[in-house]
């Protein structure tokens, strides 16, 4: 995985969450042509490495408390 940016949230809690976009590096090799590599779909966590479940446009809710968090 391969870090492509980060961003300020905060959540209905009061607190600041920094979330993490990771993007998964793709390599393909076929038969007499140079490997290609590009980026999949993008990974988003907390920088603790905290799941974070997709709600809506660019808002989350942390896995393990429920909180929902918005871009700042």
């Amino acid at each position: 995985m391969q870090e492509v940016g980060r961003k300020d949230y905060v959540g209905d809690d009061g607190k600041r969450y920094t979330v993490v976009e990771l993007k998964p590096v793709l390599s393909v090799k076929l038969l007499n042509e140079p490997r290609l590599t590009g980026l999949g779909a993008s990974v988003f966590q907390l920088a603790n490495g905290g799941l974070l479940y997709d709600r809506d446009d660019d808002c989350f809710e942390i896995a393990a408390t429920g909180v929902v968090i918005r871009p700042i």
